[in-house]
Order: structure tokens, then C-alpha cells, then sequence
């Protein structure tokens, strides 16, 4: 698949790249990262506050491309997009994946299920994205990452 193969079958809007969204949308991951590490948090809440913090840069980055998810399956997609959009391997995808479906279940199904060395894990994978998608923003779209070495 590609992006522009998941434009044409629905899963992908066109999106106009404009800096102050891909912006507010690194503010967002930022802020859910802060929290996330907060003292006293339970692992459930930082850790879904973490995943989302994946989400919302994969968003970024698949906007500064010129694409959107389209509202089904739209956290699915995000981060399946991360192979074209960063680069990522299909291992690393499967392992965003499996922790997708324990933010799913702590969410909605079952609390305290998430162990201190899950969210960790999952804080470091999020780190790591938020960092490569700046990288990746400043070398492939400058002028929509402008907001980056102001603050």
C-alpha cells in the first residue's frame, strides 16, 4: 500500500498543510506527554495520554503531506501511516499496534490494566516519534516546521 492508495480507497483525505495546525497539534502531543509523566498519574491514564500523543504527531505528519484520516478506523490509520511518513518498520508498527489494543482495553474494558513497564515503554516510543517527526518535519517541509525554532 501507500498513502496515495489509501486516498483512493477512502481511508485518506486531501488536507491543505497549513504550519499553525501541524503546530497545535505538536502542542497537543507535548502537553499529553507532560501529563503523561506526571507523578501520582495511574499508568492507564498517562499511558493512554501517551498514545494519544502518537496519534496527534502521526496526524501532524500525514498533514504536512497533504492527507488527513478519514473518520473510519482514523487512530488505525494515523499510526500505520508512520511507515511512509517516518520511516518506520513493520516491527515497530506491530509493537504501536499490540499497545493500541491495551490503551483500548484499559479504556474501555478493564482498569489497571497497563504495568509500569508498559507505560514506559510506551513513553519512550512516543519521545521517539514526537522527536523524529520534528526532525523529519524540518527536513522535509521547513517551512511548516518554522514554529519549531521558535518554541
Amino acid at each position: 500500500m501507500s498513502l496515495q492508495k489509501w486516498l483512493d480507497s477512502g481511508f485518506l483525505r486531501t488536507a491543505k498543510p497549513v504550519a499553525k495546525d501541524i503546530a497545535e497539534k505538536y502542542r497537543i502531543a507535548e502537553r499529553n506527554l507532560r501529563a503523561a509523566s506526571l507523578e501520582g498519574q495511574p499508568d492507564d491514564i498517562a499511558f493512554r495520554l501517551a498514545y494519544e500523543a502518537v496519534v496527534v504527531v502521526a496526524q501532524a505528519l500525514l498533514l504536512a503531506d497533504g492527507y488527513r484520516p478519514a473518520t473510519t478506523c482514523s487512530h488505525y490509520y494515523s499510526i500505520e501511516s508512520l511507515e511512509y511518513t517516518l520511516g518506520e518498520s513493520r516491527d515497530k508498527l506491530i509493537l504501536l499496534q499490540a499497545m493500541v489494543k491495551k490503551r483500548h482495553i484499559s479504556q474501555y474494558e478493564m482498569i489497571d490494566t497497563i504495568s509500569p513497564g508498559e507505560l514506559k515503554a510506551m513513553l519512550k516510543e512516543a519521545r521517539r516519534i514526537q522527536d523524529l517527526g520534528t526532525a523529519i518535519l524540518m527536513a522535509k517541509h521547513p517551512e511548516l516546521a518554522e514554529w519549531i525554532s521558535k518554541g
